[in-house]
């Protein structure tokens, strides 16, 4: 387990799904950012589902974050490299989604829907 990994990680600015299938890499990882958990292993750890996972090491190769080796008829070696964790990715949220409303501009109209009950007639039972 590599605490510098994990920490790093942590402060990651990573969409969850990918941020946590990372944290469990780091998990597995030595300090020179290499391991080979299996996809089952990643899975279990992460609460998700084995083409989630597939999904998410996709993305996160993309990004740099990871490299990984194919071994015939044994486990995935996967190396990180720490220094790309830093790098947002596309998938994550915009820093500033919705920009401020001049001073000057006026407030939005309030214009309420009629509810069903406003349209029901009304029924009164008197009692027998």
């Amino acid at each position: 387990m590599s605490i510098s990994l994990m920490t790093a990680a942590w402060k990651s600015p990573l969409p969850s799904g990918q941020k946590f299938v990372l944290i469990a890499l780091c998990d597995n990882a030595n300090d020179q950012g290499e391991c080979y958990p299996s996809i089952a292993t990643i899975a279990y750890k992460c609460s998700m589902g084995e083409r989630t996972v597939q999904g998410h090491i996709t993305a996160l190769e993309a990004l740099g974050i990871l490299r990984r080796e194919m071994r015939r008829g044994r486990s995935t070696n996967y190396r990180i490299y720490s220094a790309h964790f830093d790098a947002p990715a596309e998938s994550a949220p915009p820093q500033n989604p919705h920009p401020t409303p001049a001073k000057s501009a006026p407030p939005p109209p309030q214009i309420l829907p009629k509810t069903p009950a406003d349209l029901a007639p009304i029924t009164i039972s008197k009692p027998s």
